[in-house]
């Protein structure tokens, strides 16, 4: 989390899964942005391999989730996901401006842990893909 902007930082949480961030401020100013979700467009064999579900919908819609069915480890850590794309694991820009953008706090956070802060963001076009979109 300490790299340079557009680094994958994967961490095991709670000794169960797998987490995908992208590291967002400079060198030495740890932050990164936790993927919780995304609306899968390919690979959906792959996916199904990893992570078998009864419905598409569950496969991406959450952090743990997301890096199973994409196959995610600690393994890519420090993988540079800012084009241009050198690895299999990278950002796509958005096809088109996104402009109904979904904020509201940050799920699983205990109260007075700063549960009410606006740090969940969602595409409102893709809401049926993120993980608790009623918390919206």
């Amino acid at each position: 989390m300490y790299g340079p902007p557009g680094i994958a930082y994967v961490y095991f949480n709670y000794g169960v899964h797998w987490m995908l961030n992208i590291v967002a401020h400079e060198v030495g100013d740890p932050a990164a942005i936790l993927i919780r979700a995304a609306v899968p467009l390919e690979g959906l064999d792959r996916m199904r391999e990893n992570r078998p579900v009864a419905k598409d919908r569950d496969l991406l819609s959450g952090p743990g989730k997301l890096a199973k069915s994409f196959g995610i480890t600690g393994a890519d850590t420090g993988i540079d996901l800012l084009p241009p794309h050198r690895e299999n694991l990278h950002i796509v820009p958005a096809a088109s401006t996104v402009t109904n953008v979904l904020v509201g706090p940050r799920v699983g956070i205990a109260e007075g842990k700063w549960h009410d802060v606006p740090w969940r963001f969602i595409d409102g076009e893709a809401a049926e893909w993120a993980s608790k979109p009623s918390l919206l």
